[in-house]
């Protein structure tokens, strides 16, 4: 009889890069939501407010996205939270940069 073989896969940790871009992205779109709560109760006079929130929401997707592409380094980690939080901070990045260019026009 052939002799079977049992195969035992170890639990990978998360890498810790992918764990900071998703609670970049969270912080971001936490953001995003308050900029436009802001502007839609200030009925679009918020100015340095909304300001304030849309830089420091794009300079958090931005980093987020940087360090969860970076994140893919770590060897012997799971790289699911890095795909998804490269993936959210990328698109919050092109919706705070589309809020922007709305604004600017």
């Amino acid at each position: 009889m052939a002799k079977r073989y049992r195969y035992k896969l170890a639990l990978e940790e998360e890498a810790e890069g992918g764990r900071a871009a998703l609670w970049m992205a969270a912080i971001s779109g936490l953001l995003f939501l308050a900029a436009v709560l802001i502007s839609f109760v200030l009925a679009g006079k918020a100015g340095i407010y909304v300001g304030t929130l849309g830089l420091t929401g794009i300079l958090m997707a931005a980093a987020g996205f940087i360090t969860g592409l970076g994140s893919f380094k770590e060897k012997h980690k799971n790289h699911r939270s890095s795909t998804a939080g490269s993936l959210i901070n990328g698109v919050l990045a092109v919706l705070w940069l589309a809020l922007f260019l709305i604004g600017v026009s």
